[in-house]
């Protein structure tokens, strides 16, 4: 029997059937122009489901919630979308020592100006994205306007350097979690915030390890 991971693992690197990629649609559309139901559910393969993130966590264990929540958003992209080089982050901030004041932000490394229509929203989440819309340029040959590309080395898209842009100056990150494992570029740039990611989300080394115990469990399950 297939476990859920089985599955995400063969979509990986394909594209979806209307021969969309990640990230295509900038707008936060479904390839087609139709924007998703507005469950997760509906989304998800045949098989075992996720235990959904509580709203209740937000202000009890934020670390909890977003890590639960960053593998909801993981699995529903998964069940539509290939995986490429996609990643969300969830996080939780709030004013400075002012826990009733928090809210959750959710960030993307593509160029979506909402959330895409398998990521519903909760009543205390905002998707945002900092760089909508991109600047773009006119060709001289044949008048088609492109997005200014960035530069090779620029990871500032990085959704979990995305989270620290859009926060206000007078707030702060309780708990993040980004849908794939911190690159080195964004632990550099997250200094003290990498501790507000739960640990197995630190590092791609660290995620890698904790993915291949989560099949394990889910394969000892399957065969009971």
């Amino acid at each position: 029997m297939l476990s859920f991971f089985d599955v995400l693992g063969l979509v990986y690197g394909r594209q979806n059937e209307k021969g969309k990629r990640n990230g295509d649609a900038d707008d936060g559309t479904e390839p087609g122009g139709q924007q998703g139901p507005p469950t997760l559910q509906s989304r998800r393969p045949a098989g075992p489901s996720l235990p959904r993130a509580s709203q209740a966590d937000i202000d009890s264990n934020p670390m909890r919630y977003v890590d639960m929540r960053a593998d909801e958003i993981r699995y529903a992209r998964h069940s539509e979308h290939e995986y490429g080089g996609e990643t969300f982050n969830v996080a939780v901030v709030q004013q400075r020592g002012r826990p009733e004041t928090r809210r959750v932000v959710i960030t993307s490394n593509k160029d979506f100006r909402n959330a895409p229509g398998n990521v519903p929203l909760g009543p205390r989440e905002s998707y945002v994205n900092p760089d909508a819309p991109r600047q773009t340029y006119r060709e001289k040959d044949t008048g088609s306007r492109r997005v200014v590309p960035r530069p090779e080395d620029d990871t500032s898209h990085h959704a979990e350097q995305r989270t620290q842009r859009v926060i206000g100056d007078d707030e702060e990150i309780v708990a993040q979690a980004p849908t794939r494992g911190c690159c080195p570029e964004c632990q550099a740039a997250l200094g003290d915030n990498i501790n507000t990611i739960p640990e197995h989300r630190r590092s791609p080394e660290a995620y890698n390890r904790h993915r291949v115990q989560e099949r394990a469990v889910q394969t000892t399950s399957d065969g009971e």
